[in-house]
């Protein structure tokens, strides 16, 4: 999949998780970035991060004892652009 220009890799591990997903990110410029977390349906279930971040390696952590096993998307972008990345929860 296509990263947008804001970063050079975006990894999410574990997938599947269980208790906690980790997010690493490797940004090339300083901007506001925000995260959010959805349910299968589109859904908004939890806002993650809305951040301004410098140029760099970043890492976020995601609990995940009060979701429900399925599927879920990480969305991380700025006004400008964004990804999306499907992460399974099986506990």
């Amino acid at each position: 999949t296509d990263l947008p220009t804001l970063f050079s890799k975006v990894e999410i591990f574990p997938n599947p998780a269980k208790d906690r997903v980790f997010i690493h990110l490797e940004q090339l410029q300083s901007a506001g970035v925000y995260m959010e977390l959805l349910d299968s349906r589109g859904q908004l279930r939890q806002k993650l991060s809305r951040t301004q971040l410098p140029p760099g390696t970043h890492q976020f952590e995601i609990p995940t004892h009060d979701l429900d096993n399925g599927i879920y998307f990480l969305k991380i972008g700025n006004n400008e652009q964004y990804l999306t990345r499907k992460i399974s929860i099986i506990k």
